[in-house]
């Protein structure tokens, strides 16, 4: 994130997250949905991490989906009926 956000002090920015390392570590199925337009967050970020995933999890990239617009995509909201039921 500090190449996204060099303007912001180091101390903000001071928690890293090895989701990489630990994700292999975590029994419970894991679903990650990340939109393919997003300006925020490279997808390229979730695609490398999805290789990490297990057989039972999911990854769903999402067509002309950007950072905030997510909650208003269908395959999103059908996913995640399915997963809530």
């Amino acid at each position: 994130m500090a190449y996204k956000f060099s303007f912001l002090p180091k101390f903000i920015l001071k928690y890293e997250f090895d989701t990489e390392k630990i994700i292999s570590k975590i029994d419970a199925k894991i679903t990650l949905f990340h939109g393919k337009n997003d300006g925020l967050i490279p997808s390229s970020h979730s695609e490398k991490l999805a290789k990490k995933l297990k057989l039972h999890d999911d990854f769903f990239l999402l067509k002309n989906v950007g950072h905030n617009s997510i909650s208003q995509n269908e395959k999103y909201l059908k996913e995640i009926k399915l997963l809530l039921n």
